[in-house]
């Protein structure tokens, strides 16, 4: 089972191991476990987890298009220089497409085949979430 990081192990009632008795053939297949939390963007999931630890997300922005292919580009003249020199990209063309793809996730099958239900809201755990990465020291 994937288990995303705003999700907690009390969240996860314990159906998954009735149902793999009930139907053995659910084993080895992987499961969505969401708590409902509406679909937004990476940036938008991310903001009150760095405003936890007092960050925040820049202002600034570039245009994704000519960022992108700068980096390819930049990408191909350190492969390119390799056998002369070592070149230390800050980031890779694919990190930056990765950060920028819409992922949906949907809870669907865990529902049907294993009955699951979120336990908490996606406010609570939200906010159980950000109680944790408060803790945390960077």
């Amino acid at each position: 089972m994937y288990f995303p990081c705003k999700i907690d192990q009390y969240n996860i009632p314990p159906i998954t191991d009735r149902a793999l008795q009930e139907n053995p053939g659910l084993g080895g297949q992987f499961y969505f476990v969401p708590d409902n939390t509406p679909v937004q963007s990476t940036f938008t999931f991310m903001e009150p987890f760095l405003a936890a630890q007092g960050f925040q997300m820049s202002r600034f922005r570039l245009p994704y298009t000519p960022v992108y292919y700068g980096l390819v580009v930049a990408e191909w003249i350190a492969w390119l220089l390799s056998p002369f020199v070592h070149l230390s990209l800050p980031t890779e063309s694919y990190s930056l497409r990765y950060i920028n793809m819409h992922l949906y996730f949907s809870g669907r099958k865990a529902e049907q085949e294993l009955g699951f239900k979120p336990i908490f809201s996606p406010k609570l755990s939200l906010h159980r979430s950000l109680q944790y990465y408060k803790s945390l020291k960077l």
